[in-house]
């Protein structure tokens, strides 16, 4: 599906995806390149739906479960890394393989937490156990999430350390023969590091000291005098056995890890593809959850050119309006191939309608189920929308110029099977050319291949049999002297109250008579001049029985 990141914003299709929660960086992965499908990919899109719908099912079945692997799942680290440096036959490092590890005992614990669900899951997300991986990595079965260069791995890397030990064993018997012969000699306590620090006034103690060929002077204060214990010849001879010993362990350890390194190059493929499956289950759960969590239905494919919605919900303004401790009211709409005006007072909620359209078209061809209790539509090729203020600084055009120059990319797409929103078309320029414009490009759309929805304050856009008419229901059905006493009872704004009794909903009209005029009647509910109200009836009906 084409559609723009001016779109996306319109949308607020960002916020949509923030709420598909993903734990580990492969699902993250997959999230981000989220696109909506175009409609070829009809039997896709209903493929995604279905597996949404089964682990919704799981998910509702094995609730606890399910917390219990998103845990496991937050412990999973990034390694595409460490498996680019294996394909390329690059020695890994301690750490790199202990990470291999600690990915193959997450796995391990996954599997066991999904063998108790005992269910069919999607293909393409059975996480197996990395078995080979586990061997090689734990080769004492220790059971430990902690990586070490065993002995086992080899021989002569175990000999080697034997002699290491043994050496270091007989540099700590000398030191330890010399530090006792010290004490003996001279009654002075020597500190494990070797050192003996005596306070400047035992000038007999620091004499003594001074003549010993065990001891070396070390260092000075202003109170005390510190001596070391001298390195032997035979000690540093057994050092310089240490570092050579060391450094056939270093060589030895090396060629472990490249010996791993290529054990687990046999096992990549396999250990890549889990890491997928793990990412795709990630992203199937998140889905899963948002359905649960918007309280969302699966949406229906049809093969005619059509788009219903009832009760669909705008998911931002709903979260706002529930933190807000305010009522939200779903909209239904039926609408087909062609152009479809929607007329109504401002503040009767016709932007926010047509967001809403746009939001569960890209929802449903993202594959996500949406905030309706029902919808069925034909997926779109392009979503194009022309909301808000359009002015364009940069090019130094007016909002009637850039709304235009947005019109023509409309135009010239609306045969490719689209959905066109556009909001108070022409409502830039001066009503009669606005007027004008405005029914000549309705005109063309209505003939085209694409669903066009238009918001307008222009009367008679909608009077054509061949463009449907929706009305905000508005505050026709209201009790106004119930709602003056409201008004008048309360403290706040009168627009809250307003809002409270403003019935966002849509209705067909087939009549222009059936219309309301809730413009009139909110400036009489916000106190205008009732002498001004009457004279605006009064134009208002020369308009209606001279025409325009």
């Amino acid at each position: 599906m084409i559609i723009s990141k001016e779109v996306y914003s319109n949308l607020d299709i960002d916020f949509i995806k923030e709420r598909i929660n993903v734990y580990t960086p492969y699902g993250e992965v997959l999230k981000k390149e989220l696109k909506p499908l175009n409609s070829d990919r009809k039997k896709e899109l209903e493929l995604i739906y279905k597996e949404t719908e089964e682990i919704i099912y799981i998910l509702e079945k094995h609730r606890y479960t399910f917390v219990e692997i998103r845990n496991y799942f937050r412990k999973i680290k990034d390694l595409t890394g460490t498996f680019n440096r294996i394909l390329e036959d690059e020695v890994l490092s301690v750490t790199e393989i202990f990470e291999v590890k600690s990915l193959a005992n997450i796995v391990k614990r996954i599997t066991e937490a999904l063998d108790k669900i005992r269910e069919e899951f999607p293909s393409g997300t059975r996480i197996f156990r990395m078995g080979n991986v586990e061997t090689l990595l734990d080769p004492c079965n220790l059971g430990i999430n902690t990586f070490y260069i065993y002995d086992e791995y080899s021989p002569k890397l175990s000999e080697i350390r034997k002699d290491i030990k043994s050496v270091e064993v007989l540099i700590a018997k000398i030191k330890k023969d010399i530090r006792e012969n010290i004490q003996k000699d001279v009654s002075v306590k020597i500190r494990p590091n070797g050192e003996i620090v005596v306070k400047k006034e035992s000038s007999d103690l620091i004499e003594n000291l001074k003549d010993r060929e065990d001891l070396i002077y070390s260092a000075e204060t202003y109170m005390n005098v510190t001596f070391k214990i001298k390195s032997t010849e035979e000690i540093y001879r057994l050092e310089q056995q240490i570092t050579e010993l060391k450094k056939e362990e270093e060589e030895e350890e090396f060629l472990v890890r490249k010996r791993i390194t290529e054990s687990l190059k046999e096992d990549i493929e396999s250990i890549i593809e889990n890491c997928r499956c793990i990412g795709r289950l990630d992203l199937l759960l998140a889905r899963g959850y948002f359905s649960i969590g918007i309280k969302g239905v699966k949406p229906l494919i049809s093969d005619e050119e059509i788009l219903r919605i009832v009760n669909g919900r705008h998911l931002k303004l709903e979260f706002k309006l529930i933190k807000d401790k305010k009522k939200y009211t779903p909209i239904s709409i039926d609408v087909g191939k062609g152009v479809s005006c929607i007329t109504g007072a401002n503040m009767g909620g016709k932007t926010v309608t047509i967001k809403m359209i746009g939001m569960l078209i890209t929802m449903a061809q993202l594959g996500l189920y949406v905030p309706a209790d029902f919808m069925e539509f034909s997926p779109r090729n392009f979503v194009y929308t022309s909301i808000g203020d359009l002015q364009s600084t940069d090019k130094g055009l007016s909002t009637f110029g850039a709304e235009i120059e947005k019109m023509k990319e409309a135009i010239s797409m609306a045969d490719l099977k689209g959905l066109i929103l556009i909001d108070e078309l022409a409502s830039g320029t001066n009503p009669k050319e606005g007027y004008a414009i405005s029914k000549a490009i309705i005109n063309y759309l209505k003939l085209r291949n694409s669903i066009t929805i238009i918001t307008t304050h222009f009367d008679g856009l909608a009077d054509d049999k061949d463009v449907r008419h929706l009305q905000v229901q508005g505050l026709s059905e209201v009790d106004f002297t119930k709602l003056l006493i409201d008004l008048k009872s309360r403290d706040d704004m009168g627009m809250n109250v307003i809002h409270e009794y403003m019935d966002y909903r849509l209705k067909e009209i087939r009549n222009p008579e059936e219309v309301p005029k809730d413009a009139i009647n909110i400036s009489r509910l916000m106190g205008l001049d009732e002498n001004i109200l009457k004279d605006a009836k009064n134009i208002l009906s020369s308009f209606n029985t001279n025409g325009r």
